[in-house]
């Protein structure tokens, strides 16, 4: 899924719902993952220098953050960057 600028907003209104509609408990995590399209040139400066940006990404958000090292950009020249966490650490 790629994010868009309103894309944040539908995820609200549909964890929104599910949670309105309780198909889920309380207390159960609810993922999301989120797959985010960057320039190639700035997949370097999402990792970091030693992987420090990556790092503290995951660590402020709870949130995996995967950018693959071995992925061939499009015909953008973007590459994708996935997001997977609990669904308010993945916004």
């Amino acid at each position: 899924m790629e994010i868009g600028r309103s894309t944040p907003f539908c995820f609200s209104r549909i964890y929104s719902k599910l949670k309105e509609e309780n198909f889920f408990s309380p207390k159960e995590e609810v993922k999301l993952e989120a797959n985010i399209k960057v320039p190639s040139s700035a997949a370097g400066r999402v990792i970091g220098k030693g992987g420090k940006t990556v790092n503290e990404l995951q660590n402020i958000t709870s949130a995996e953050v995967i950018v693959p090292r071995d992925q061939t950009p499009d015909d953008n020249d973007e590459v994708i960057v996935k997001i997977i966490g609990h669904f308010f650490a993945s916004q």
